[in-house]
Order: C-alpha cells, then structure tokens, then sequence
C-alpha cells in the first residue's frame, strides 16, 4: 500500500494544480502569521476552489481561536491539523477531520500524545526554532518515531527534515503510513518548486515504499 501523502505550505495555484496531477493525498496551508508560509482565508478560498474532493485541505493551526479557525473553514478547510497547546476539549469542538502534530522530545511523552482526540499523528521535529509550527528543515527522531508508530492505533505521518534524499528510510526505520513535506519540496523557505514536487513523487513511485 502507497503511503499516505501531504505536501504543506502551499500559496500558488500552479503548486495545487502540480499536486492534483502528481495525485498527492492532502495539501496543506499554514495560518501562522510569523511563517514564510502563511496564507490568508482569502487566499485559501481562492486555492480550494480548484482542489478536488478526494484530497484533503489541511490548515495548519497554532493556538489560534475558534472565531479565525472558522474563517478559514468557511473557506473550503475540510481538516485541522493542530501545532499548538490545542487540548481534546478545544479539538472535540470542531465536526470537521483532525490532526494533532507532536513534537517528540522523549519516550515518555508518547502515550499522553497518543491520548489526544484526532484521526491522524503528524510527527514533527523538536526544533532549536520553535517559533515555527514545521518547515525548519530539522530532521526528527526517526528510532523515536518508530516508538509512537508501534503504538499508534491510527495513521502517523513523517515530517521534519523529509525531502527526496532521505524520506525512503524515513519510512523504512519508522514504518509510519504517511509522509509530510514542506521545506524538502522548496528552493527557498516559503517558495515550492513544481520541479521537486515531480522530482519527489517519481522516485516515491519507483520505490519500494
């Protein structure tokens, strides 16, 4: 089974149209003011208009309130994917899918994580920066990784640090069900390239993963 694909960060129509025809799983889009990535409810309306049904619209969430979240919701977000101090209470509030992104520092973090109410783990790096909500480039900790998969009753995902080089072993060591990529498909922070998306999505699919 193919994993499970997500490609985050995304603020151009020429991006959502690459990923729609590389037959990505979910695309994601950054509210986070501070972040190269941000977009606004206005853009995101503008970029969901074209995105097909079968592929999720994640908005990346960082302790924003429930007034702004429901913006971008109103503008086509079918799925939250929280990086903040969001707790289950807040998480349950909403009728829509949600993620719940971990920053694993320890093996005893994994089970309390593990409580949170979602359908999908994005597993992220601890980075020196934790200003940003992901999209530092900052590798995780894979063999810790591998700890919450084997635990994990739902679908993780990989993030930190994955790009073309390294997400094959990413997968192999982890034995996640899914990929999260945002820096390893840009030239610079904040600006994807078509060329790395077909770059990335042709090796995945000569793989073995």
């Amino acid at each position: 089974m193919s994993p499970y694909i997500k490609i985050c960060g995304i603020s151009k129509e020429e991006h959502i149209a690459k990923l729609i025809e590389r037959k990505t799983d979910a695309i994601g889009f950054v509210a986070y003011p501070p972040s190269p990535r941000y977009v606004t409810p206005e853009q995101v309306r503008e970029l969901c208009k074209i995105i097909p049904a079968n592929i999720a619209r994640v908005l990346v969430v960082v302790n924003m309130n429930k007034e702004d979240i429901q913006a971008y919701l109103d503008a086509g977000i079918d799925t939250l994917q929280f990086h903040g101090d969001e707790n289950a209470e807040f998480a349950k509030s909403f009728t829509c899918d949600v993620w719940r992104a971990v920053r694993l520092k320890d093996e005893a973090q994994i089970e309390r994580e593990l409580e949170f109410p979602c359908s999908k783990f994005v597993l992220d790096a601890a980075p020196k920066n934790a200003s940003l909500p992901g999209g530092t480039g900052e590798l995780g900790d894979w063999k810790l990784s591998k700890a919450f998969v084997d635990r994990s009753t739902k679908p993780v995902l990989i993030a930190g640090g994955i790009k073309l080089e390294n997400f094959a072993e990413a997968l192999n060591i982890t034995e996640a069900q899914g990929l999260d990529l945002s820096s390893g498909v840009e030239t610079s922070p904040g600006i994807k390239s078509s060329q790395k998306i077909d770059l990335f999505f042709n090796k995945l699919n000569k793989s073995n993963c």
